[in-house]
């Protein structure tokens, strides 16, 4: 692993190279986007499942006909819950 490189000219300290330190930086920041577009993709899913299930309980609380009932749609808001707890608890 390279580290700053310091180069004498004359009789004092010259140019310092910092292309080794870019190139990690660069590096550090594109590992750091791809978990945030990770966060981004995981949040936009868990809203939708969340949008989703609260339709379908509203649809089996109203409609005699929905292929549900509201008390087993009540697990997955559970669910839901933990996942968001766990995110925050990580915060």
């Amino acid at each position: 692993m390279s580290k700053i490189r310091v180069t004498a000219c004359g009789g004092g300290v010259g140019a310092v190279s910092y292309t080794h330190l870019d190139v990690y930086k660069r590096q550090g920041l594109q590992k750091f986007q791809l978990i945030a577009d990770a966060e981004v993709e995981h949040w936009t899913e868990f809203r939708e499942n969340l949008d989703k299930l609260t339709v379908a309980f509203v649809v089996a609380g109203t409609d005699d006909e929905s292929p549900h009932e509201k008390e087993e749609l009540i697990p997955y808001f559970g669910q839901l819950l933990s996942q968001l707890c766990e995110a925050f608890e990580n915060v």
